[in-house]
């Protein structure tokens, strides 16, 4: 029997190396994803536009999907796909985009607390003249029956609000 000893170096700034350049490559791919994320987001508003605007000229019925936001998550939509609006553009952008606003008595003082609300959660910034979308990529809006259903026959997962995930892995916990 033959013994044999190798001497290996250990070299912990090559290894430091490897590290950093693993957390360039995983910060690259993440602004990367964080583009692509943003980019489908407006296609998929995009889209919507048009939907809604060919069936106007066909005389057809589609479902308004932004009836099922919220308030808040309408007012983040609207100021999403627009540059600098003021709390009245922000009403008539959500009148535009088919939002029941007849539910609430003075819609403008709700709009006012909702834009402070976001401002001091850093998603929007007031510059006097009007409110600026900052926090990242808008919610979504809900998805059309017709794509839910057909979601559900080909047994795949509903997009989330923070985007689509086809993958088959598992959702992070929710924080509470």
């Amino acid at each position: 029997m033959y013994k044999c000893s190798i001497m290996v170096e250990y070299k912990p700034e090559l290894e430091k190396q490897r590290w950093k350049e693993s957390l360039e490559a995983a910060q690259d791919e993440l602004v990367d994803s964080i583009r692509q994320r943003e980019a489908l987001g407006w296609r998929i508003r995009k889209l919507q536009d048009d939907i809604s605007h060919l069936a106007a000229l066909c005389g057809e019925e589609v479902e308004e999907p932004m009836k099922d936001l919220g308030l808040t998550d309408s007012i983040r939509y609207v100021l999403g796909s627009k540059k600098r609006m003021t709390a009245m553009q922000v009403r008539d952008a959500l009148v535009a985009e088919k939002f029941d606003i007849s539910e609430y008595k003075n819609i403008m003082a709700a709009i006012h607390t909702v834009l402070k609300r976001l401002s001091k959660k850093k998603e929007v910034t007031n510059f006097g003249n009007g409110y600026i979308w900052v926090g990242g990529m808008t919610p979504l809006p809900p998805m059309p029956m017709k794509l839910r259903a057909f979601l559900e026959e080909e047994k795949l997962p509903a997009p989330r609000k923070e985007g689509f995930n086809y993958d088959k892995s598992p959702k992070p916990p929710e924080k509470k």
